[in-house]
């Protein structure tokens, strides 16, 4: 799957936001599109993990 085909988050005072250009400062975390892959991420809340806090 090409970086194109992916949503970016990035954790911004301190919460997760859609990084639709994919420039935003900070450590991202990439998901596909699809609405179950993007229910999975948020469900997990595997934020500390994610973006090394």
């Amino acid at each position: 799957m090409l970086k194109d085909e992916l949503n970016r988050f990035v954790w911004l005072g301190g919460i997760v936001q859609l990084d639709p250009g994919q420039k935003m400062q900070g450590r991202g975390a990439y998901c596909c599109k699809k609405k179950l892959c993007i229910e999975g991420f948020f469900r997990q809340k595997k934020w500390g993990r994610l973006f090394r806090l």
